[in-house]
């Protein structure tokens, strides 16, 4: 059964990659998912931007149990937290490696 985030991003981008990861990574902290999966690159065309971009999926709504905690605010605040701490850990690292 399909369970957990995932971020994916645009093959080739790595600014992308860097961003899904900072994310993927913030994710499994603050929701401690059963499965732990990894930032997955892809040709998506929703993130053919000129920007760093990633998509963050929140769960699977085929798994009743994911569905079920997905509903709930608590869960939700969790996700929003995380996806913050993820953008933040980002803005770091790029920072601290700027020229």
């Amino acid at each position: 059964r399909e369970s957990g985030p995932q971020v994916l991003y645009r093959a080739g981008q790595e600014e992308s990659r860097l961003l899904a990861g900072c994310l993927q990574s913030a994710l499994i902290r603050a929701l401690s998912p059963p499965k732990q999966r990894a930032a997955m690159a892809g040709d998506y065309f929703i993130l053919s931007l000129n920007v760093p971009s990633a998509l963050v999926e929140c769960g699977f709504l085929s798994n009743a149990a994911e569905e079920k905690l997905l509903l709930t605010e608590n869960y939700q605040q969790a996700v929003a937290q995380a996806i913050h701490d993820g953008v933040a850990e980002y803005f770091a690292l790029t920072q601290k490696n700027a020229p």
